[in-house]
């Protein structure tokens, strides 16, 4: 089951029981086990997330759920420079002060059909070109979205992450200029980095806003040995994946 700010149920069959986090909902959660919260708060300040994050663990009390999964950001630091990853940040200390048991994920890019990254490259592509902000040097790292939801659920169930942050990243380590060069359409436009971020301060059509460029030019990668000591399963190869999400061929 699930509460969803949007349709709940609308895809995959579960039940939707919600569009709140209200401890009102939380008859209908008694009986579940582990609570996986990959919501955003959806506005900006530091506050939001944490102050979204504080209500789910009430909510988890209240039904008796004594297990929380949150998908941070890889980027979520205290000594950040952006809002986006501050609030992040501010939300993971909320979780792991809760007393109950945790697993934070702090992920790259999940790589499916119809992700943030690969709806916006498509979008790019249509209109002339994938946009390439600033130098294009800084790596990514994405996984899969297979793989990450096998872990996303092993956390639920197991104790492999138990009391834990973890990098939610992909087997390699590629520069976003060398992830543009594996797709079908391999047509790039650059643009300098400060005309990309005033676009996206004000410009809310534009293909990024300010935490997707955060997100996109922070240079983040992440410990995946780490991340495959626990998961001990395989992982789906970078050249796959990003087969599998209909950019490449």
């Amino acid at each position: 089951m699930c509460l969803s700010r949007g349709d709940p149920g609308a895809e995959g069959g579960e039940e939707g029981i919600s569009t709140s986090y209200s401890i009102s909902d939380a008859p209908k959660l008694r009986g579940c086990t582990a609570f996986v919260h990959l919501a955003e708060a959806g506005r900006p300040g530091i506050s939001t997330d944490a102050s979204l994050a504080r209500d789910i663990v009430k909510l988890c009390r209240t039904a008796g759920i004594g297990r929380i999964t949150y998908l941070s950001g890889l980027g979520a630091s205290p000594s950040s420079t952006s809002a986006h990853f501050l609030s992040r940040y501010a939300a993971e200390q909320e979780i792991a002060s809760s007393g109950l048991e945790y697993t934070i994920f702090r992920p790259s890019f999940i790589l499916g059909t119809a992700d943030r990254l690969t709806r916006g490259l498509k979008k790019q592509l249509k209109e002339g070109g994938a946009v390439i902000p600033g130098s294009g040097e800084y790596p990514v790292q994405p996984i899969h979205i297979d793989d990450a939801c096998r872990i996303i659920r092993d956390s639920a169930i197991s104790d492999a992450y138990l009391n834990s942050t973890v990098d939610l990243v992909g087997p390699r380590i590629v520069t976003y200029t060398e992830f543009l060069s594996g797709l079908k359409d391999r047509r790039t436009r650059r643009v300098e980095l400060e005309e990309a971020l005033r676009r996206a301060v004000t410009d809310h059509h534009y293909y990024f806003g300010p935490d997707d460029l955060a997100i996109l030019v922070g240079g983040f990668v992440g410990d995946f040995e780490g991340l495959r000591a626990r998961h001990k399963g395989k992982f789906t190869p970078y050249e796959e994946a990003l087969k599998s999400s209909g950019l490449s061929q």
